[in-house]
């Protein structure tokens, strides 16, 4: 889970660590400083993955995490990449 050692830079002020769940980054888990994260697949199974676009779910420490309302009560799919780093900034700043 999240290591202060293994921090990346998102932007010039939100920081993250990494761990790839399945090899060749087909499922990677996000973690921010704030406790929450982002599960990001791209996949034959996953919500774009055959369009090479990306599914995004929250997390909360390593668990998922679904809201009663809003965005965040399902995962979401079929997400270029840059909308999933824009949703990553979100989440990073909950």
């Amino acid at each position: 889970m999240y290591d202060p050692n293994d921090l990346k830079e998102l932007t010039s002020e939100i920081m993250y660590t990494e761990r790839v769940i399945r090899k060749p980054n087909k499922v990677v888990r996000y973690y921010f400083e704030n406790g929450y994260g982002a599960s990001v697949a791209c996949h034959e199974g996953s919500y774009g993955g055959p369009d090479g676009l990306y599914e995004m779910a929250l997390l909360k420490g390593d668990n998922l995490h679904y809201e009663e309302s809003g965005i965040w009560s399902d995962v979401i799919g079929y997400l270029t990449f840059a909308e999933v780093w824009a949703y990553m900034k979100e989440i990073a700043e909950y």
